[in-house]
């Protein structure tokens, strides 16, 4: 039988199943599909294909399940029962991490989302993770800048920068702004001021610049054309303690992980800046299933820096989880935990839920915030009095207003 004569059987009316299965028996993408559509399956396809989507239309089960994956926040991770299939709704703490990350302060008090500008559709520049609008009138400018870069520009650049190995741009156009140099591993913008910079009009505006600039969680420094024509050797010494010390650094402790889209979707996404990561599974089971998505991950991911560990634990209860939470280093604790109520679940909850995923990854007692009460008991148990804590919520900003801190938070 050939991919179209299936799709065209009426035995299988529902022709979005089957063609989600037919594309993951044969490894063809939707456009594939069609060009290959008088393409014959074989005998173990067509079974494996029929047997699915019996499974999904006569036994009810997932489809994730059936394929054994599922497609979160841009990658692929196996799924099976003993695992919660992930929401689509829970990338809003991946997107709330990577706020805290960029932020220049761990809050994001000091680090809005980034304003529109004016007057302007805004295009989009990448620089490690993060997204900055830029100007597009400025593309033009910034091209001719590159041919035309000043005596002390070009002094850095072709005696340091062009063969230094961190990625690096010259004039690029940030915001509004087109800055001299740009690395963006290192979050760092580097000026090179003449003697135009040193009116008292020119000094407000760089200023302007500067905050503008470092409210995308960048640093910048400058140096005068002085600087490089008599201290060049100074001058590059400098820039590279700063791209040496390329991020933030932080842990990253991902509890309840099931089969760890949390910890290993924000791991994935953010490779260098994180020490130590652990991620923490009551199931072993699902434990299982999360250090396996780990090795699928990250097997080819050879300059990965990050120390990490899976371990099996009651939620905090674990020494390497303790060791973590008193270190000096700040943490990011990501959490997806049961949250609903048990009499919400057995009233409202679809019988497919209750008969193919794991329960256990739902509810959370009469209230649906017992795990919760006792992680933040752990929590208090274990950190230092008036040590810093400051949760975030779906947004990346924090729910205290003030950062608060444990002993404030107990008080509560």
């Amino acid at each position: 039988m050939t991919i179209i004569e299936l799709l065209s059987s009426p035995n299988f009316p529902n022709k979005a199943i089957l063609e989600k299965l037919v594309r993951h028996s044969t490894q063809l993408s939707k456009e594939q599909l069609f060009t290959a559509s008088d393409q014959e399956l074989n005998d173990e396809q067509l079974q494996r294909i029929t047997q699915g989507y019996h499974a999904y239309v006569d036994e009810k089960q997932p489809l994730e399940y059936i394929l054994g994956y599922v497609e979160f926040a841009g990658l692929k991770f196996q799924v099976t029962p003993a695992t919660l299939i992930p929401r689509p709704e829970t990338e809003y703490m991946i997107e709330a991490v990577r706020e805290h990350i960029i932020s220049p302060s761990y809050t994001n008090e000091k680090n809005p989302s980034s304003p529109p500008l004016s007057g302007e559709v805004p295009n989009v520049m990448r620089g490690r993770g993060q997204k900055f609008n830029y100007n597009s009138k400025l593309k033009e400018k910034a091209k001719d800048l590159r041919k035309n870069m000043t005596n002390a520009e070009k002094e850095l650049w072709y005696k340091f920068l062009r063969a230094n190995e961190t990625k690096r741009y010259r004039q690029r156009p940030i915001d509004n702004y087109i800055v001299d140099f740009y690395c963006p591993s290192a979050q760092l913008v580097i000026e090179i001021d003449g003697d135009t910079h040193y009116t008292d009009q020119a000094k407000i505006h760089d200023e302007k610049r500067t905050k503008q600039l470092e409210s995308y969680g960048l640093r910048i420094i400058r140096f005068t054309n002085t600087q490089v024509y008599e201290n060049l050797d100074d001058v590059c010494t400098q820039i590279q303690k700063h791209l040496d010390n390329k991020t933030k650094k932080f842990h990253l402790l991902d509890i309840g992980t099931g089969c760890g889209v949390l910890g290993l979707s924000v791991l994935k996404h953010h490779p260098d800046s994180f020490d130590q990561v652990i991620l923490s599974e009551y199931s072993p089971a699902a434990l299982e299933i999360a250090k396996q998505n780990h090795h699928q991950l990250f097997s080819q991911f050879s300059n990965l820096k990050s120390q990490i560990s899976f371990v099996q634990a009651d939620l905090l209860d674990h020494p390497k989880i303790n060791e973590i939470l008193k270190s000096e280093t700040p943490t990011i604790l990501v959490a997806n935990l049961p949250y609903i109520p048990e009499k919400l679940f057995d009233d409202n909850t679809d019988e497919t839920v209750k008969k193919w995923e794991p329960k256990m990854a739902f509810v959370g007692g009469e209230d649906g915030l017992d795990l919760y009460r006792i992680m933040l008991d752990q929590l208090l148990a274990i950190k230092k009095e008036n040590s810093p804590l400051t949760p975030l919520d779906e947004g990346g900003n924090p729910t205290m207003s003030d950062g608060g801190s444990l002993s404030q938070k107990q008080n509560n």
